[in-house]
C-alpha cells in the first residue's frame, strides 16, 4: 500500500508536540468550561504530575485537570507547558502549590533535627542533583514531613506565579479526616493514590503510589500485618478525583467497611479551604 505524502509531515509534527509536552495521563473535571469565573487557582504537585485547580470568587471549582508527565521533564518543557495551558492562561493568581512525594519520611517534632533528619533521608532514598528535600510541619501529629519534591520544577513555578504559597500536601490530607472516619485513608489524585494509615486519628504511615486496585489492597495486607488487623477491624475513607476513583471504590467494597467521604466536586472544593 503507497504511504500518503502526507503522513511523514504528520508524523514528525506528532513527535513534536509530544517532545514538547510528554503526558503519560490526562483527565480534565468540567472542560470545557465557563472560564471567565475563574478567580484564582490552585495547583497540587507532585514528581510527575500535577493537579490544575481553577475557582471562583465563591470558592468552588470550575474546572480541573490532572495530568501525569515524563518524571524526566525538563524544566524548559515544564515552562513552556504551564504558559501554553488555557486553564491558566486568563492571568488569574495562582495562589497555593501543594506538594507532595512518593518520597517521604515522617519524623515526631520532638526529636526532629534539620540536618541529621536529612542526611537519615538520604541514606533511605535517592534524592536526585535537581531535588531538594523539603520539610513540612503536620498538625496532627506533632511531626515534620520530609518529602523529596523537583527543586527545579517548583522554581519554575515560583518564578511565574511569584506570590504563590509552597505547603506540604500530606498535612492537609489530614484536615479531610475527621471523626467519623476510619483507620485508612486512600485519596486518589488522577492515576496516584496517597495511602494514610491512622492509629488513635493521627497518622502513623503515609505512602504515594499507583492508582491500581493491586497497589491499595498490597498497602492495606501490609498494616494488617504490622498491626494484627483482622480483615473486620479494616475501616476506610475514600476521597480524591479522577478515572481510577470508582474502580478502587468498587475492589475495596468487595472486601472491607469503605466509606466514601469527599469524591470529585466536594473534594475539589475542600481543597479550596485548604490553609484557610
Amino acid at each position: 500500500m503507497a504511504v500518503p505524502a502526507a503522513l511523514p509531515n504528520i508524523l514528525i509534527l506528532y513527535s513534536i508536540m509530544t517532545a514538547i509536552h510528554p503526558l503519560r495521563y490526562t483527565w480534565s473535571y468540567r472542560e470545557p468550561a465557563d472560564l471567565s469565573r475563574l478567580a484564582y487557582h490552585k495547583l497540587i504537585f507532585w514528581n510527575d504530575g500535577i493537579c490544575l485547580l481553577g475557582y471562583s470568587e465563591e470558592h468552588t471549582i470550575v474546572a480541573a485537570k490532572s495530568l501525569g508527565f515524563d518524571p524526566d521533564i525538563s524544566a524548559e518543557t515544564f515552562t513552556g507547558f504551564l504558559m501554553d495551558e488555557p486553564l491558566l492562561g486568563g492571568g488569574e493568581p495562582v495562589t497555593q502549590l501543594l506538594v507532595f512525594s512518593d518520597r517521604q519520611m515522617l519524623i515526631p517534632e520532638g526529636v526532629f533535627d534539620v540536618d541529621a533528619s536529612e542526611g537519615w533521608f538520604r541514606s533511605l532514598h535517592f534524592v536526585d542533583t535537581n531535588e531538594a528535600v523539603e520539610v513540612f510541619a503536620l498538625h496532627k501529629p506533632k511531626a515534620v514531613a520530609l518529602e523529596a519534591v523537583r527543586r527545579d520544577l517548583i522554581s519554575v513555578i515560583k518564578g511565574i506565579y511569584a506570590d504563590v504559597a509552597v505547603l506540604g500536601f500530606s498535612n492537609h490530607l489530614l484536615n479531610f479526616f475527621d471523626e467519623g472516619a476510619g483507620n485508612v485513608g486512600v485519596t486518589i489524585l488522577g492515576d496516584k493514590a496517597v495511602l494514610q494509615a491512622y492509629r488513635f486519628q493521627q497518622l502513623h504511615a503515609l505512602k504515594v503510589t499507583d492508582a491500581s486496585e493491586g497497589e491499595v489492597l498490597q498497602f492495606i495486607a501490609a498494616l494488617q500485618d504490622t498491626y494484627g488487623m483482622k480483615q473486620e477491624d479494616v475501616r476506610i475513607t475514600v476521597s480524591g478525583y479522577g478515572d481510577r476513583l470508582v474502580p478502587v471504590m468498587i475492589t475495596l467494597r468487595d472486601f472491607f467497611a469503605t466509606r466514601e467521604h469527599l469524591l470529585q466536586e466536594s473534594f475539589f472544593n475542600a481543597v479550596a479551604l485548604c490553609g484557610s
